[in-house]
């Protein structure tokens, strides 16, 4: 099964924190890493302003490099901006997240979304991704609404859906790594 990474999970993957192993868990347990063509720049940026020195930069840069040749890239066409506004409007959603979603969007189903932005949760579940992020309750009364989040540890939720106006995200727990 594809997982579609944003910057926010890709970046935990060379970043030491407590949700980095979630991260190293996910990206082993699937064959498939997509994400946009945006995500290298954010990458890059966060990364230049997080290290300490230009020799640190050069190592954790030529890891993203070295990720970014296995990944599946998303580009940002016109199909995907038109997109991206949809889901923006939607789901009242950033630019930036809106972008990630819409790349996420093209990719075939059954899909997994990773990422540490619980602005972009309510979206990608329904949108019909298995996501993955640090634990939370997402409930959305209507698309034009903000989510409502309660933070707890880290989970993955599958969409599930009870009414056309609500989206209930059930939590499960991640598999066993397969790499």
């Amino acid at each position: 099964m594809p997982i579609y990474l944003d910057a926010t999970a890709l970046l935990r993957r060379y970043v030491h924190n407590p949700d980095r192993q979630l991260v190293l868990e996910a990206m082993a347990g699937e064959a498939e890493w997509c994400t946009s063509s945006l995500t290298r720049s954010e990458c890059q940026l966060a990364l230049r302003q997080l290290t300490a020195s230009p020799g640190q930069y050069e190592r954790l840069a030529g890891a993203l490099q070295r990720d970014w040749d296995a990944c599946w890239v998303v580009p940002l066409d016109g199909r995907c901006l038109a997109r991206a506004a949809q889901l923006g409007a939607q789901f009242g959603l950033r630019t930036v997240d809106a972008l990630h979603l819409a790349a996420a969007d093209r990719l075939p189903r059954p899909a997994s979304y990773l990422t540490f932005d619980r602005r972009q949760i309510p979206a990608a579940a329904g949108l019909g991704f298995r996501w993955s992020a640090p634990r939370v309750t997402v409930t959305t009364s209507t698309a034009h609404k903000p989510a409502r989040y309660r933070p707890a540890a880290l989970t993955t939720g599958e969409p599930r859906r009870r009414d056309p106006h609500r989206c209930v995200v059930q939590l499960t727990a991640l598999g066993p790594s397969r790499r």
